[in-house]
């Protein structure tokens, strides 16, 4: 074969192989930039399903705080009637919080820890009989503040949109 038979030959082969790298180079981010979206929802869901789940369990506290006359809910609920509804409610919140630990990174989880531990202190905090509305308050502020951190977390993590390892 003389040279101006390899140039063409040169040519087609140059041409697929340029042609197959831009294919599989777009194809891979394609799926990097679906694998990013789908990731983002499946932790927006997480972390929905979580805020609701943890505030659920807290309008319940706040329920039984107003019964005690420590906080200016309308709809009163004694210790004995709160007792069915926490437990489905930390049925919930568990369940909701293991998706979290599945999806999110680590600080989003011990920020997650750290508001469920504060609102759990709320809920012992309830059965003290020493209880006053200036501590049911700094309670209930520092369990907000908490959560205030998580959704702060959240959103960065959702910005970002890594996956998480």
């Amino acid at each position: 074969m003389d040279m101006t038979q390899w140039m063409p030959l040169l040519g087609v082969v140059l041409g697929a192989s340029l042609s197959f790298g831009t294919a599989y180079w777009m194809d891979a981010a394609r799926y990097n930039r679906d694998q990013t979206s789908y990731w983002r929802k499946e932790r927006l869901a997480a972390f929905g399903d979580f805020v609701i789940a943890t505030k659920s369990y807290m309008a319940v506290l706040f329920r039984m705080a107003a019964a005690r006359g420590l906080d200016d809910q309308t709809e009163l609920l004694t210790p004995p009637q709160a007792e069915p509804l926490l437990a489905l409610a930390f049925q919930e919140r568990d369940a909701a919080f293991e998706r979290v630990r599945l999806v999110a990174g680590a600080d989003v989880v011990r920020a997650a820890r750290d508001w469920v531990r504060l609102v759990y202190a709320m809920r012992r905090a309830l059965s003290e009989d020493s209880l006053d509305r200036r501590r049911w308050t700094a309670s209930m502020e520092e369990a907000n503040r908490a959560r205030d951190e998580f959704h702060r977390l959240a959103r960065e993590e959702l910005r970002r949109g890594a996956i998480p390892k």
